[in-house]
């Protein structure tokens, strides 16, 4: 995709690099919404294991008619393989009969006539038999586009359109011609116009030849004159390319990702350019609503919409599951080079209640290990739910952090509305407006055995603790105005505002926190969003308004975090000390209140910023002597 690089937009990408952990250099990858729902078969589908169990059936129960010549033959034979009835041969004796069923899918042999009389033949097939098949479609073969020569292109153009046209209910395939080992420029002629046109019109194209150029690492081969030939892994022979067993099931698999995607499976661009991506690089969505069940596979790369860092952005960047699947899953051996950042993530559907996987994002299982490592950061995860596990996040244990976990649900009778099994550093996330049904389900966070600090969790609702369990270490935290508990005592808490807590912990308090407006359940049982900033006489910044508002009165949860803590990039006046909750450490932090007006100087050795230099500052030094963060 072309792109005009602007002052806005360097200035964008530094800001994106500038929060993001440092990789490796690599290319940088655009999406954009435009593509969105095209379904175009090439090199990136040809891994058969990415295709979602619950589709196979879908794609199965498909009626196909492909009308080919010698090439098809291959493509018959590695179907059948796929399918278990070549049990014989070693390539194919891993794959389980039954699984890969393509019995409905009618693969013939109609010969090799020119190729006017290809492109007739498959009208006349679908006049006659319209009622017995769903799909159809034909190719030509490389014989059709030797030397200069090629099939003519408006002429298959204009029948394959009046074909879409007279059976609007069928779906109609474009292929490109299969490639020889020497490479034909009418080959490439032809298959260009076809690649062209299914791109501007939103064509189904299968792209057998760019399957059959690219090799198994993705390089793409040419001859000397640029054009495409057959990767010689795929073929035998010299001049020509019918397809080895490696080929055939190379094509067959890139065949079922045709079938399940017109059966309904979603593989957007996002899936796309993941696939395409190598570790270190970096993807940049623009904004758009993307119907997605996206998976890292296990890539240390960053997805980020276009400014993570701006709220307008992650609100109009939006992946959603469309109530299919989880939205994003980690393969579980991602590291922290991984990222996840500035996006909308709704409407998972975590399904299976064995697997227990999560309906937002699934960095894992419960059961099985490794678990990601990747970094989510600066998201709005919504609207998911999960039969099994965790509505929101489950089984990620690497840096989470500025995100707004709101109006997911679990189900599971120990499920997690919010957040479920993540063992990393939990930090600076708003927790709200979640829902975990079952006897034992927590609608906050449940099992989080890593490092939970300075979060908000409040107004979720459980079936036994709507706020916490079994979070053994929580710091400058706000647990307030969840239900029906708002924490269980398997955990020791230190300087967090807990509501009705009586259990241990230093530098606990039991005060009402000020929220700027927090959200409530109306009375159709709706959460209703609210704002969450501390109010402070001095200040708290409104992001409605895009300023700094004073209030009548000022939060106890004002500086009263860990005084271990660093105070991150609150602004001055703050008192030296960070505040609890989901903003406390960042820019929007409120600001401390010393019973004064707001001191407008800034004094050198005034560390606390109520303008006067005295022990409390030096205390607050002391305490952060030669400490590095």
């Amino acid at each position: 995709m072309a792109k005009t690089m602007n002052l806005k937009t360097c200035l964008i990408l530094v800001a994106i690099w500038a929060a993001l952990p440092l990789t490796s250099a690599g290319k940088i990858i655009y999406v954009n919404p435009d593509v969105n729902g095209r379904i175009a078969i090439d090199h990136n589908c040809v891994d058969l294991s990415i295709i979602p169990d619950r589709y196979l059936p879908l794609a199965t129960s498909l009626r196909a008619l492909f009308r080919h010549a010698s090439v098809g033959d291959g493509i018959n034979w590695g179907l059948d393989c796929l399918a278990g009835l070549k049990p014989t041969n070693s390539s194919c004796s891993c794959y389980t009969p039954g699984k890969y069923d393509r019995s409905n899918w009618i693969l013939e042999n109609r010969g090799n006539p020119g190729s006017k009389e290809k492109v007739d033949d498959l009208v006349t097939q679908t006049q006659l038999r319209s009622a017995d098949f769903d799909v159809f479609m034909m190719k030509f073969c490389y014989i059709d586009a030797l030397g200069d020569s090629h099939p003519d292109w408006d002429y298959y153009r204009t029948k394959m359109e009046q074909l879409e046209a007279d059976y609007p209910n069928k779906k109609f395939v474009w292929w490109t011609i299969p490639l020889t080992r020497d490479g034909m420029p009418g080959t490439d002629w032809f298959n260009q116009k076809v690649r062209s046109y299914c791109a501007e019109h939103k064509k189904i194209l299968f792209d057998i030849a760019d399957i059959e150029c690219y090799d198994p690492n993705g390089v793409k081969q040419t001859n000397a004159q640029g054009y495409e030939v057959i990767c010689q892994d795929y073929t035998k022979e010299i001049h020509a390319g019918h397809l080895n067993v490696p080929g055939r099931i190379r094509v067959a698999s890139a065949f079922w990702h045709l079938m399940a995607r017109i059966a309904g499976w979603q593989r957007g661009p996002i899936q796309q350019a993941i696939d395409a991506a190598c570790d270190g690089d970096t993807i940049i969505v623009e904004k758009g609503t993307y119907f997605e069940n996206i998976n890292f596979r296990g890539k240390n790369i960053i997805l980020t919409s276009t400014d993570p860092n701006d709220p307008c952005v992650v609100a109009a960047t939006i992946i959603d599951g469309n109530n299919l699947d989880s939205v994003v899953t980690f393969a579980g051996t991602e590291n922290a080079t991984c990222v996840l950042s500035g996006f909308t993530i709704q409407n998972g559907f975590d399904y299976n209640f064995d697997s227990q996987r999560g309906g937002g994002i699934s960095g894992g299982s419960r059961w099985n290990q490794p678990r990601t490592r990747a970094t989510i950061r600066n998201n709005t995860i919504t609207r998911n739910y999960s039969e099994g596990g965790g509505g929101g996040i489950s089984y990620c244990d690497g840096l989470i952090e500025k995100n707004t976990i709101t109006g997911n649900t679990s189900h599971y009778w120990q499920g997690g509305g919010g957040l479920y099994f993540c063992n990393g550093f939990i930090r600076n996330n708003l927790i709200v407006g979640n829902k975990g049904f079952g006897c034992e389900g927590v609608a906050g966070l449940k099992a989080c055995c890593g490092i939970v600090q300075n979060c908000t969790i409040s107004g979720n609702e459980g079936g036994v603790w709507g706020g916490v369990d079994y979070c053994p270490a929580i710091s400058n935290c706000i647990i307030w105005g969840n239900s029906p508990e708002q924490m269980s005592d398997l955990a020791t808490p230190s300087y967090s505002c807990i509501q009705d807590w009586t259990g241990g912990g230093e530098g606990n308090i039991d005060a009402d926190p000020c929220f700027a407006s927090p959200g409530y359940w109306d009375s159709n049982g709706v959460w209703v969003d609210g704002d969450y900033p501390l109010k402070s006489q001095a200040g708290r910044w409104d992001a409605n308004e895009g300023r700094w508002t004073k209030d009548e009165v000022t939060s106890l949860c004002i500086d009263a975090g860990d005084p271990a803590s660093p105070i991150g990039f609150e602004q001055f006046p703050n008192g030296g000390i960070i505040n609890m909750g989901a903003f406390g450490g960042t820019t929007e932090a409120s600001k401390s209140y010393f019973g004064e007006p707001v001191c407008e100087t800034i004094v050198a050795g005034d560390i606390n910023g109520d303008c006067i230099v005295n022990l409390k500052d030096f205390a607050i030094m002391a305490l952060h002597w030669l400490e590095e963060h």
